[in-house]
């Protein structure tokens, strides 16, 4: 996830447990769990705020990446999806 990052809080941030909390979120929840300070921090980061810090950072670039995303390539993003989901399967 990090390029360079020498903290602790980069090596919390970077576990599984962080990155479920992101997957599959609408820049909406994503916004929402920011504003309403309910992100739900995985037990090993509860008692770090260097790594709470980080989070809400990460939250904030979620969000700016994906609102970009969508805005920029719509018409490419729905046409992959309209061609997945209209594969055959098996």
């Amino acid at each position: 996830m990090f390029q360079r990052c020498r903290e602790s809080a980069c090596k919390l941030i970077e576990t599984l447990s962080f990155k479920q909390i992101l997957k599959r979120k609408s820049p909406a929840e994503l916004s929402l769990m920011l504003e309403q300070g309910q992100i739900p921090f995985p037990a090993n980061m509860r008692e770090n705020d260097e790594a709470k810090i980080l989070a809400k950072t990460i939250f904030r670039s979620a969000i700016k990446t994906a609102l970009v995303t969508k805005y920029s390539w719509h018409d490419q993003l729905q046409g992959f999806m309209d061609h997945t989901m209209n594969k055959p399967s098996g």
